[in-house]
């Protein structure tokens, strides 16, 4: 049984002390009670400080796997926060019918709607999103982009399965898109979201893995939610 006057080794707590404290200060705000917890519990080079320690960082490993909120720093992590996003898309989309007395609300029931709801997410957390412009023609068409972060090159494209866009359809559609925005100079990043409430795709971790990729000066991530 550990007490207080036990000690651990002081440079390898040291070195752990900083690197849970720089990565939580760079992935949360400085003001979260995560952040400002841990940097009070880790006081000493104590077993007894490190299971505290543990603890508080058991308990953000939670309540990021329960879709809570938390705070995301914008300006270095803008992949975090899109994550965030698509992790709790479909909790906000179903809390929405959840209405007072049956009052009108938005029903996610097609791709228009998605786009609708996520836009609205979106400009909780970034000031310049762009929406209906053109990609260089491919294969004889055009396509609007849905949405495009310029300060970041990202740009999201969005789709919703439904009975007549399944697991291959959506796979086709995204292979096209994929080639258009190869050389867009608006898209460093192209994030394809697929929100699959009726669980159309098969396999959602491997449809992404099989999409995801990184080639001439593009990178590629899928995201398939819920699953």
């Amino acid at each position: 049984m550990h007490t207080d006057y036990e000690v651990v080794d002081d440079a390898r707590f040291k070195g752990w002390q900083s690197q849970v404290l720089n990565y939580i200060n760079t992935t949360l705000t400085a003001s979260n009670h995560y952040y400002t917890g841990l940097k009070s519990a880790l006081n000493g080079a104590y077993p007894s400080t490190v299971d505290k320690g543990i603890s508080l960082l058991e308990s953000l490993m939670e309540d990021i796997e329960k879709g809570i909120f938390v705070e995301i720093k914008q300006s270095t992590k803008p992949l975090l926060i899109l994550e965030h996003i698509f992790d709790t898309f479909h909790k906000v989309a179903v809390q929405l019918r959840r209405r007072y007395n049956d009052r009108a609300t938005l029903d996610v029931t097609d791709e228009y709607d998605v786009q609708d709801l996520l836009h609205a997410l979106l400009k909780m957390h970034f000031e310049d999103i762009q929406q209906e412009e053109w990609t260089p023609g491919y294969a004889g068409s055009s396509s609007r982009i849905d949405f495009a972060l310029r300060e970041f090159k990202m740009v999201i494209e969005v789709k919703k399965t439904r009975s007549s866009l399944k697991h291959k359809h959506v796979a086709d559609q995204l292979i096209i898109d994929i080639e258009r925005y190869r050389n867009h100079p608006l898209c460093q990043t192209l994030i394809c979201f697929v929100y699959d409430p009726d669980g159309y795709i098969n396999n959602p971790r491997g449809f992404e893995n099989d999409l995801n990729r990184e080639r001439e000066g593009m990178k590629v991530i899928v995201i398939v939610r819920p699953k």
